[in-house]
C-alpha cells in the first residue's frame, strides 16, 4: 500500500524508561500493522532507554526541553519551564507565590512548547493521535493536529492528577488497561462515562519467550527461588513482600531466595529493612535489567506485592513464561488471575503474602498444575482482539 494511502498515527508518551507501561506501549509498535498505518512515535522527553526495542517502521522522536535530540533546533523556553519546574518543589513562605506564578506560566510554557513541536513536525496532520499518558495531553493537543483524539489511563490511584480533562474533552475513547480500573474510572469521571472502555495491555508473548532464553543458570538449583519487578516505590509493596521473606525463613522455610528487580526512590529504604531483618543472604536487590525476562522465566515463582496496579503487566509476563504467580488483589490482579487455576490471589499483607508461598512452595502437585494451567492461555488470540479493537478506533 502507498505511503499516501495509509493512515497517518502518533503516539505521545512522556519517556521511554524501561518500565510496564512503556513496554506495554513498545509490544504495540512491533505488532501494529504498517501496511495499514504510517505510525510515529512522539516522546516528550531525551529518556531513550527502550528505544532500540522499537521497529525501524515506526518514526520516533525525540523532543526533549533541555536537549537538542531528533529536531535541528534547541527549545529556546528551557528556563523557564525550569522556573516552573522548581516551583513544583519550593517550601516556605514562597509556595503560595510560587504556585500563582506556577499557575500563571505553566500553560504559557506548554502552549510555547507545543508550537516548537508542531513546527518541527512540519505541522503534519494526523488521521489519529494516541494520548498514551494523560501527562501529555494538553501538550498533545497544542502541539499535534489530529481527526482523532484517543486517551489511555493506566493508573489505580484515581488521584486528580494523574487526570487531564482537556485531552479526555477532545478524546473519542478513553481507554483504562482494565476492566476493574474503567469501572472506577467511570464511577470518578461520570462526565466521561460513554467513552470509557476497557482495553488490555497487549503481551509480545513471542518476543518474552526469545528473551527469557538469552541467559541461563542465573540460580542455585538447590534454592527455591522467587522473583518480584517493579518501580521500588511504595505502590509496589515491596516492604510487604520482605516481611513476608521473614515471616517465612522465620517459619523454616531457608532455601527462598528472593531476587527484586528494578530501581526507585525506596531503594535505600528497603535495603535497611532487609538488614533490619536479618535478609541479607536471602533477598537481593538486583537493579533494573533491560532484559528481564530470564529472571522471571527461571524462577520457582513470580510474586506481586503490589498496593496498587492496574493492569499487571509482570504478571502476564510470567504467565507466558509458565512461571506460577502470586498476586495481591489488585484491580489487575483480580482480572488476571483465577485463584487457584494460573495462579493464587492473596491479601496485601506481608501475613498473607506468605501464606501465599508456603502453599506454592509446600505442594508440588498444585505448582505444577498452576504452570499448565498458565501453558493453555492463547495470549496470541488475545494480542489479535487487542489490535482489531485499535484498529477499529484509528
Amino acid at each position: 500500500m502507498r505511503n499516501d494511502m495509509k493512515k497517518k498515527i502518533i503516539f505521545i508518551h512522556n519517556a521511554l524508561w524501561i518500565g510496564g507501561i512503556e513496554t506495554a506501549l513498545v509490544s504495540i509498535l512491533n505488532r501494529i500493522d504498517y501496511d495499514r498505518y504510517d505510525v510515529t512515535c512522539l516522546i516528550t522527553s531525551d529518556n531513550q532507554q527502550m528505544s532500540k526495542n522499537i521497529p525501524k517502521e515506526c518514526k520516533l522522536i525525540f523532543a526533549d526541553r533541555y536537549h537538542t535530540v531528533s529536531f535541528a533546533s534547541p527549545y529556546k523556553f528551557a528556563k523557564l519551564f525550569g522556573f516552573i519546574d522548581a516551583c513544583n518543589y519550593s517550601t516556605g513562605i514562597k509556595t503560595i507565590k510560587n504556585r500563582i506564578a506556577r499557575f500563571f506560566f505553566r500553560n504559557l510554557e506548554e502552549w510555547l512548547y507545543g508550537r516548537y513541536i508542531a513546527r518541527n513536525l512540519s505541522d503534519t496532520h494526523f488521521d489519529t493521535a494516541v494520548i498514551y499518558s494523560s501527562k501529555v495531553a494538553g501538550l498533545t493537543l497544542r502541539s499535534v493536529t489530529a481527526d482523532n483524539y484517543i486517551s489511555f489511563y493506566h493508573y489505580s490511584d484515581l488521584r486528580r492528577v494523574y487526570h487531564d480533562n482537556f485531552g479526555y474533552d477532545a478524546s473519542s475513547h478513553i481507554f483504562a488497561v482494565s476492566k476493574n480500573m474503567a469501572d472506577r474510572l467511570k464511577e470518578f469521571m461520570p462526565k466521561y462515562r460513554s467513552k470509557i472502555s476497557e482495553i488490555h495491555n497487549l503481551v509480545d508473548a513471542e518476543r518474552i519467550r526469545n528473551k527469557s532464553k538469552e541467559t541461563q543458570d542465573l540460580f542455585a538449583k538447590d534454592s527455591f527461588n522467587i522473583v518480584s519487578c517493579g518501580r521500588l516505590v511504595d505502590d509496589k509493596g515491596f516492604d510487604l513482600a520482605i516481611n513476608a521473606c521473614r515471616i517465612l525463613t522465620q517459619s523454616g522455610f531457608n532455601r527462598i531466595q528472593w531476587y527484586i528487580i528494578g530501581e526507585g526512590a525506596d531503594k535505600v529504604k528497603l535495603c535497611n529493612l532487609i538488614s533490619a531483618e536479618n535478609l541479607d543472604e536471602t533477598v537481593h536487590m538486583v537493579g533494573v535489567k533491560a532484559n528481564p525476562y530470564p529472571y522471571i522465566g527461571q524462577a520457582d515463582l513470580f510474586v506481586q506485592s503490589s498496593r496498587i496496579e492496574s493492569f499487571g503487566l509482570t504478571i502476564t509476563e510470567a504467565l507466558v513464561l509458565e512461571v506460577p504467580v502470586i498476586s495481591t488483589k489488585t484491580d489487575g490482579g483480580r482480572e488476571i488471575i483465577t485463584d487457584g487455576v494460573n495462579g493464587v490471589l492473596c491479601d496485601t499483607s506481608a501475613e498473607s503474602i506468605a501464606n501465599a508461598i508456603e502453599r506454592v512452595i509446600s505442594d508440588d502437585d498444585f505448582r505444577k498444575r498452576l504452570s499448565e494451567n498458565a501453558a493453555k492461555i492463547d495470549f496470541e488470540a488475545q494480542n489479535n482482539e487487542i489490535l482489531n479493537r485499535l484498529y477499529e478506533v484509528f
